[in-house]
């Protein structure tokens, strides 16, 4: 868990980087990203949990288009499909300290 980080310069790459980039982007000031990780199968899970003890619509933008998010439980078994898929980003309601985890797949 506490690796060092290590960086390496790399020279004679081509391409262009935006000049701002977030993974996830999550529009609530009270709901908190705990973890974006590599699914057990296949895409990614990414838990957010709410902090200010008030129920909240959120918005969640992420770095690339989504193919699919389903609600899982903690132990990533899928609970259903999120219904509020556009694009890059997904919405959701969350009540006061609830944790919710989603499987994603991108595009």
């Amino acid at each position: 868990m506490n690796v060092e980080l290590y960086v390496q310069l790399v020279e004679g790459v081509s391409g262009k980087l935006p000049a701002k980039l977030s993974v996830v982007d999550i529009d609530q000031d009270n709901v908190v990203c705990e973890v974006l990780k590599e699914s057990q199968d296949e895409g990614y899970v990414l838990r957010v949990y709410e902090v200010h003890n008030k129920r909240t619509q959120c918005n969640i933008k992420m770095f690339k288009a989504l193919a699919t998010v389903v609600e899982c439980d903690l132990e990533e078994r899928a609970i259903g499909d999120v219904e509020k898929v556009e694009g890059q980003q997904f919405s959701f309601e969350i009540k006061p300290f609830e944790i919710k985890t989603y499987k994603i797949t991108f595009a």
